[in-house]
């Protein structure tokens, strides 16, 4: 069984993959490099080329945007009508109203466009309110109603 054909099978077997193996791991030639040129040192540099410019790597990135502005403040309430309608009266044909100044301690008797202190003016005198208009606007002093029998809007 071991015929001259076997050992040449089992020689070739063996042979062929030692030799494919040298071949494949076998170091490939390559071009010779040449030589590096050398560096002048730091104090000889005769280079035209710029330094590296190393404040440019500290600019930011991105750039929040500002704060909004602070809202703007709200203007101061008006001043409040200290006065007290106490009645309307009929005079010389027309209507005139008694009010009471708390901060005077004293009372008034105004018509319409007589001007008050603090550069309030009466605008308009009705048989129930006063209008008195001064820098914050128009305001409405009305009667207050007293809820006696026979007065308007009274109890019966």
């Amino acid at each position: 069984m071991n015929g001259p054909r076997t050992v040449l099978r089992a020689g070739v077997a063996v042979i062929l993959p030692v030799i494919v193996g040298l071949w494949a791991f076998a170091p490939l030639p390559f071009p010779a490099l040449p030589e590096p040129l050398p560096t002048p040192a730091a104090d000889e540099r005769g280079d035209p080329r710029p330094a590296l410019d190393l404040a440019a790597f500290h600019a930011p990135l991105w750039v929040t945007p500002p704060p909004p502005p602070p809202p703007e403040p709200t203007p101061a309430p008006p001043t409040p009508l200290r006065f007290q309608l106490l009645a309307v009266l009929q005079e010389r044909g027309g209507l005139a109203a008694v009010l009471y100044d708390p901060d005077a301690d004293r009372l008034l008797v105004v018509a319409e466009g007589q001007e008050l202190a603090q550069g309030r003016t009466v605008e308009r005198v009705t048989t129930s309110d006063v209008r008195i208009r001064d820098a914050a606007g128009a305001r409405t002093l009305a009667l207050e109603q007293s809820g006696a029998p026979g007065a308007p809007g009274g109890r019966r």
